[in-house]
């Protein structure tokens, strides 16, 4: 980090998680007028033994609770089942399967789960079963917010160059009465490519794009950088206004920031010069729900559709929409595409309520079990891949291998490349499931690294590993394999070579599937 005075220090990223939660501990200590010892923190299902790892790791200080945690599938799903306990209004011991989409503000998953509630006389016994379906680590509400951002923003260009500004479906044409058909056709990319257009042409005079300038004056990257955060807390106020605000239907952004509006527009000669009036525009509801449906049809479509085709989704009993994006009844309607509106009933409630729902199904289900209300007993599926790994391979007719397959389940993942021993680095290419190339991971191998060892250390430290496959290793080959350890979400790579007659293995080292690289960032300066 480096302050106005040039000043400069260097801190990790967990320092900023450790500063944020401290913050949030000490509020509610002040607050509850106690002294917390223990922390009980939630997690989505993929990530949990990995985020635990990394609590210990911030707050020293605290004891971090890692045994008997929930997930928050599991916690969503208990603040929806802790009525039917309470009441003893279940049906005992009768089998039931719900779809849990959880939707934050930049990641998405979806959770199955089937779940029995047996009446023990002297408790309710809770059988829950659960398995993580899938996941998209590009979408969330800064999505949404984005492209109210980018709608703005045209349109305030519009505005300074004409004096008028354009109709929704201006942007829309030829799809604007088909989105779901086009999508399916043609993909979401498609439906905003008029928009993007539009956004580009504008970008001159309604600069955003902070990252471009940070090899300019200073002043000009503040000026930039300013314009970029304003524009985005005016698309984030404008989205919280229609869709957390009951009976909103439209927002002139003239009366609804006139007080704090401060934008930089290039003027004729060239300069940016600041605007401090707000141009009286009208938002409609309706159109904004224009801008937003083929986002949300997109993300439906993904986390829906495959179990549309199996007829699975006819299995469930319920689908469940947790996460205060979820809360934009756009979700709701595009689901009915697809199911009756009853299995999606139990989602209609506030944003704020939905919100909550995570922690507010934790503390119900510790509260409960401290108490002997329930006797839990939950059970998890290991996760499956949704990803290839794929390695060049200088042998095989296809010239490359799968390491990992799709839908591969996460405890059977093992597998090797082999190479020279002189070699320097291998790439490791991750895709989706279609094939589209995500992310690339550079193994750089350092032969001087290579450390001694023989079968039975190696056999005893990393069980995982074949006898025959360490066997078959010749002098100078080198096998770089693949393995994970079935809980952390990411895999491990490990060296194992033959020096003249000697093992020799480079210490493992993990590499998550999703990294932060790849990952859609909205606030990296160039959008």
């Amino acid at each position: 980090m480096t302050d106005f005075d040039g000043n400069r220090c260097e801190l990790r990223g967990g320092d900023f998680v450790r500063a944020f939660l401290l913050y949030i501990i000490k509020m509610a200590e002040q607050q509850n007028k106690v002294k917390y010892q223990k922390i009980c923190l939630t997690c989505p299902v993929k990530q949990q033994y990995l985020s635990m790892k990394m609590y210990q790791d911030v707050l020293k200080e605290y004891e971090i609770v890692t045994t008997d945690v929930i997930d928050e599938a599991v916690a969503v799903l208990y603040h929806s089942l802790q009525q039917e306990i309470n009441t003893m209004t279940y049906q005992s011991g009768e089998e039931r399967k719900v779809l849990i989409l959880d939707c934050g503000g930049g990641t998405s998953d979806m959770v199955q789960c089937s779940y029995a509630v047996k009446d023990s006389k002297i408790t309710n016994d809770l059988e829950i079963h659960v398995t993580y379906a899938d996941g998209n680590t590009n979408f969330g509400g800064n999505n949404l917010t984005y492209r109210i951002f980018q709608y703005i923003k045209v349109q305030l260009a519009a505005y300074y160059q004409t004096g008028a500004i354009w109709k929704i479906d201006h942007f829309f044409e030829h799809v604007y009465k088909m989105f779901y058909e086009w999508i399916d056709c043609h993909g979401m990319e498609a439906c905003y490519k008029k928009l993007e257009e539009a956004y580009e042409e504008v970008e001159f005079l309604i600069p955003t794009k902070y990252a471009d300038y940070q090899t300019g004056s200073e002043e000009m990257f503040l000026k930039v950088r300013g314009n970029f955060y304003f524009l985005w807390q005016m698309a984030e106020q404008v989205k919280r206004k229609f869709y957390q605000k009951t009976g909103a239907v439209s927002i002139s952004i003239g009366q609804e920031f006139y007080s704090e509006f401060q934008l930089y527009v290039r003027n004729k000669h060239g300069y940016l010069q600041l605007y401090t009036s707000c141009p009286d525009i009208l938002l409609l509801k309706e159109e904004i729900n224009i801008l937003l449906k083929p986002e949300i049809y997109h993300f439906m479509k993904h986390f829906i559709e495959p179990y549309y085709d199996s007829m699975e989704l006819y299995d469930m009993d319920r689908i469940y929409l947790a996460g205060q994006t979820l809360s934009i009844e756009l979700f709701r309607d595009i689901l009915k595409e697809y199911i009756p509106g009853r299995k999606a009933r139990g989602t209609e409630i506030n944003s704020y309520e939905k919100k909550l729902m995570c922690i507010d199904g934790a503390i119900a289900y510790h509260g409960a079990k401290r108490i002997g209300k329930i006797r839990p007993v939950i059970t998890y599926d290991s996760p499956k891949i949704p990803y290839f790994l794929i390695v060049e391979d200088f042998h095989s007719e296809t010239g490359e291998k799968v390491l990992i397959w799709e839908s591969m389940v996460m405890k059977d993942v093992y597998s090797y490349i082999s190479r020279p021993m002189e070699t320097k680095e291998l790439v490791l290419t991750l895709q989706d499931k279609d094939k589209k190339q995500l992310h690339q991971d550079f193994v750089r191998i350092d032969a001087n690294e290579f450390q001694e060892t023989g079968y039975e250390e190696l056999m005893k430290n990393y069980p995982v590993f074949l006898q025959k496959d360490l066997d078959n290793i010749v002098s100078g080959e080198m096998k770089t394999f693949i393995y994970t350890d079935g809980k952390s979400w990411g895999y491990y790579v490990c060296s194992v070579a033959r020096r003249t007659n000697t093992l020799c293995y480079l210490h493992p080292y993990f590499i998550p599937f999703e990294e932060n690289q790849w990952k859609m960032n909205f606030f990296d300066g160039m959008h």
